[in-house]
């Protein structure tokens, strides 16, 4: 396989269909989820969109050159304050997204109400999420208050892509002032946290089958 000419440039408002591919290519543990899905785009709708829209300036794509307009191999999407996206998620973004993806009154506890809307067991997962995402616990973005999700395509791994990219996120929040960052991933997945590991992340704490990672910036 010929090696892979890539970059890292910021994200714009038009990557969100490209970064939305590679959310639900990836979404199990590195692995695609698109087959179990009748509305694939809530995953992104959850873990990339909002970022874009919330601010594109925070976020950045690893591109492959010499491809049609420079294909998007993975991305670095985050915060640098994240009470405040909480806030606007939940009141803004969600309620907007739900009713653009014409899930306005479906509500994922009700059977009837997913069936009639042809929601699959994941694509309720999804909707739940969207419609009450988690928090991280409050002494951890206290003193680490951004938070970033990165995902890369399968053949943009182990080339050092991903580590540019936390890097590149890194160096944004730290010229803005920002103490630390930190994310969450599930204890199971285990193949993220070696990276995270890697990269100089530590373990803050587990709850609820995730584990909390942490980075100081300064």
């Amino acid at each position: 396989m010929s090696a892979i000419d890539w970059y890292v440039r910021p994200a714009r408002r038009e990557d969100e269909a490209a970064l939305n591919r590679i959310c639900v290519a990836t979404a199990r543990h590195g692995d695609d989820v698109e087959g179990e899905m009748n509305i694939p785009a809530l995953v992104g709708a959850v873990y990339s969109d909002p970022y874009l829209r919330a601010g594109a300036e925070t976020c950045r794509v690893a591109a492959e050159r010499g491809t049609a307009e420079d294909k998007v191999l993975g991305y670095v999407v985050g915060t640098y304050d994240s009470r405040a996206f909480e806030t606007w998620f939940r009141h803004e973004y969600a309620p907007a997204r739900v009713r653009e993806l014409n899930l306005d009154g479906v509500d994922a506890a009700d059977d009837d109400a997913c069936a009639n809307a042809g929601l699959t067991r994941l694509d309720r997962d999804y909707l739940r999420i969207l419609r009450s995402p988690g928090r991280a616990p409050e002494d951890l973005v206290t003193d680490f208050p951004a938070h970033v999700h990165i995902n890369l395509v399968a053949r943009a791994r182990r080339l050092g892509a991903g580590r540019a990219l936390m890097s590149s996120f890194a160096e944004g929040a730290r010229e803005a002032g920002v103490p630390g960052l930190h994310l969450g991933a599930g204890e199971d997945n285990l193949r993220a946290l070696a990276f995270y590991r890697a990269i100089g992340m530590v373990e803050h704490c587990r709850a609820d089958g995730v584990v909390w990672m942490r980075q100081p910036l300064c």
